[in-house]
């Protein structure tokens, strides 16, 4: 079984907002393998591959990134925490309990969410750092 989360960038209306690249390449520098394509790799401390897949899109502007299997690692979420909090974005996953599925890095950005996402799974989780953001995912699977 594989785990993925997904994060979108958006604006005002719901619709795409694709944001500069170079702001998922600054937050993953020194972590990520092959950052010049549209699939990266990251390594741990000590250099090894981790079992995790980074798709991206190759152009200036990203308006998804997915990860097939994230590594469970405070560099990993603080990584993604500082892309959310530079960009009108939101990460998404499944939740199995009632706890939100998806988060956002500031309550501003709540304004930005679908409203039909929004009445439909409620709320999103807010997170002021990339613990949050595992904790948030954890929530989700009670």
């Amino acid at each position: 079984m594989s785990f993925d989360i997904f994060l979108f960038a958006i604006d005002r209306n719901g619709e795409a907002a694709p944001f500069d690249r170079v702001i998922a390449e600054r937050a993953f520098e020194g972590y990520a393998t092959n950052t010049e394509h549209d699939e990266w790799g990251l390594r741990d401390a000590d250099g090894d591959l981790l079992w995790a897949d980074i798709s991206i899109y190759a152009g200036p502007k990203i308006g998804c990134i997915a990860i097939n299997r994230p590594p469970f690692t405070e560099r990993f979420w603080n990584a993604m925490f500082e892309i959310m909090r530079q960009t009108r974005t939101f990460l998404m996953w499944g939740s199995v309990t009632d706890a939100p599925g998806y988060c956002v890095a500031n309550p501003y950005w709540e304004t930005y969410m679908p409203p039909k996402m929004v009445e439909d799974d409620g709320p999103p989780a807010m997170v002021l750092c990339g613990a949050d953001i595992e904790a948030a995912i954890n929530a989700s699977f009670g």
